[in-house]
């Protein structure tokens, strides 16, 4: 059983990675927003996997994302995007990227 944060303020896609999630046993959390986010990080460091939507809050992703490593180093970070790979900002760091139209296909395959 894995934990798993999805951060998206895009309810439907959250919902959607919480249900798939979900049916194959894994404990699931979502925020909408990054102080929701960091607030569920500070009580529970051991998520295996934070799901991010790139668009929220861009300027402070490079934080959270350092957050989210200085509390569980194994935790994956991924950042999911209708954008492309290369057409996101290569000082993001992160784990693992989702090309939104993707999303259900890598899901599965991921969890």
């Amino acid at each position: 059983m894995l934990n798993i944060l999805i951060l998206d303020d895009e309810e439907y896609i959250a919902k959607l990675i919480s249900k798939l999630a979900l049916k194959k046993g894994h404990n699931v959390q979502i925020a909408d927003n990054f102080n929701s986010a960091y607030e569920l990080i500070k009580r529970d460091s051991l998520f295996d996997y934070v799901f991010i939507d790139y668009n929220i809050e861009k300027n402070e992703l490079n934080n959270l994302t350092e957050f989210i490593k200085s509390k569980n180093k194994n935790c994956q970070v991924i950042i999911m995007s209708g954008l492309t790979e290369q057409e996101i900002s290569e000082s993001i760091k992160y784990d693992k990227f989702i090309f939104k139209p993707d999303l259900v296909d890598i899901i599965n395959k991921i969890l």
